[in-house]
C-alpha cells in the first residue's frame, strides 16, 4: 500500500470541530477538570494594586473524581497565566489524556469542552438529573419517539452543577401521563388530530394529579404494559388491536 498521509488537509469547520471535542470528550468523560472558583482565580488583572507574583501564576483547575488542584501544562495551547487572561481566558472546563506529577499534577493532552456536553455525554455513574423541571413542560419528540423534560444536572462524585438541560425523561409515572397526553392530542399517531376539535376535555388534564376515571382508564394500562413510546404501543396493538380503544372514546 503506497498511500501516503496528505498533510495539507483544510482546517475543520466550527461544527467539525465541536463534534470532534465532543468525541475526544465522550472517550476522557472521567477526565473532566473544572476551572477553581476562588480568590487567586478571580484576581483582576487589569488592577494596578494586583499582586505581580499571583499574576504571574497559572489558573488551577480541579479534578472530578478526587477534588484535587490540578494545573495546565506549560506546553499546553489553554495554559493561560493571570496576566495574560486580559487577552485570553482560560477554559472553563477541559478533559485530559493524562496527569503528570512533577514540581505538580499537570495536566496533558488537554481539550477544551463545553458544560453542557457534559449531561449527554456523562454515563449514569456520572450524571444525575438531580431535579426535573415543572416548567417548560416535557414534551414528545415525534423524530425520536422519546419523552424529553429540562432538568437540574449535575456531574461527578463532587456533584458540579450543569446546565438546564433537556434529556430523555426517566421512566415513572409522570412520564407514562406526558405520552398520554401526547397520544390523545395527536402528536404520537398524527391521524388522531382530525378529532382533536371533537374532544370532550382537554388532553392537558392528563398532566394534572386529579383522579378522573377518565384519566385513569387511558394510564393504568400504559402504566401497566410499561408503554411510552409509539413502538411500544405499536406492538401492543399488533397482540391487541382494540388495546385503549375504550380509554380513548371516552375522551
Amino acid at each position: 500500500n503506497n498511500k501516503q498521509f496528505d498533510g495539507k488537509l483544510e482546517l475543520p469547520s466550527k461544527k467539525q470541530e465541536a463534534l470532534i471535542q465532543q468525541m475526544i470528550a465522550a472517550g476522557l468523560i472521567d477526565h473532566v477538570a473544572q476551572l477553581q472558583i476562588d480568590k487567586e482565580n478571580q484576581i483582576d488583572p487589569n488592577d494596578p494594586n494586583a499582586n505581580k507574583r499571583q499574576l504571574i501564576k497559572p489558573y488551577n483547575y480541579t479534578n472530578c473524581l478526587t477534588g484535587e488542584t490540578i494545573y495546565v501544562h506549560p506546553t499546553s495551547s489553554l495554559w493561560v497565566t493571570r496576566s495574560r487572561s486580559r487577552i485570553r481566558k482560560p477554559a472553563e472546563f477541559v478533559v485530559y489524556h493524562e496527569i503528570v506529577e512533577t514540581s505538580r499534577p499537570f495536566m496533558k493532552g488537554l481539550t477544551m469542552i463545553r458544560s453542557g456536553w457534559l449531561s449527554r455525554l456523562a454515563n449514569e455513574s456520572l450524571f444525575s438529573t438531580n431535579k426535573i423541571l415543572e416548567m417548560p413542560q416535557p414534551r414528545y419528540n415525534a423524530n425520536e419517539d422519546v419523552i424529553f423534560c429540562f432538568c437540574e444536572p449535575t456531574f461527578g462524585p463532587l456533584i458540579w452543577s450543569l446546565p438546564i438541560a433537556e434529556i430523555e425523561m426517566p421512566k415513572s409515572r409522570e412520564k407514562t401521563r406526558f405520552f398520554a397526553k401526547s397520544l390523545v392530542d395527536g402528536e404520537v399517531m398524527p391521524v388522531l388530530k382530525l378529532y382533536k376539535n371533537y374532544l370532550n376535555a382537554k388532553a392537558s388534564l392528563i398532566t394534572k394529579n386529579w383522579t378522573l376515571p377518565k384519566v385513569n382508564e387511558l394510564l393504568l394500562p400504559l402504566i401497566s404494559f410499561n408503554i411510552n413510546s409509539k413502538k411500544d404501543l405499536l406492538l401492543q396493538w399488533e397482540k391487541n388491536s382494540n388495546f385503549l380503544l375504550n380509554a380513548y372514546l371516552s375522551w
